[in-house]
């Protein structure tokens, strides 16, 4: 499985609003950009998307829609950092499966 990326949120925007200026659909516009389709269908379909390009066409502050964007991330516990291990069966078990 592929590791998952973040995008800044100015990059959302140069996306968000290609699709809306009816440039691409949400296909070719994953294609170019390498992104998944459902990506950019979530990214045009999100309203805080579109609320912040509306705040920044009209000259509002966006400090308060952008804290809204950004959650941070909990610390992780000290047993998720830890690796964890595949327990597998021993020789000994696997063999006396066999007999």
């Amino acid at each position: 499985m592929a590791a998952r990326r973040s995008f800044p949120i100015e990059f959302k925007k140069e996306v968000v609003l290609k699709y809306e200026k009816g440039v691409m659909g949400y296909k070719r516009l994953a294609k170019e950009y390498d992104l998944n389709r459902d990506t950019v269908r979530d990214w045009v379909l999100n309203d805080k998307i579109h609320k912040l390009i509306e705040a920044e066409k009209n000259g509002e502050p966006t400090d308060a829609i952008l804290k809204t964007m950004r959650k941070p991330r909990p610390p992780k516990s000290e047993d998720e950092k830890k690796p964890t291990k595949v327990k597998t069966k021993s020789k000994t078990a696997k063999k006396s499966k066999e007999k």
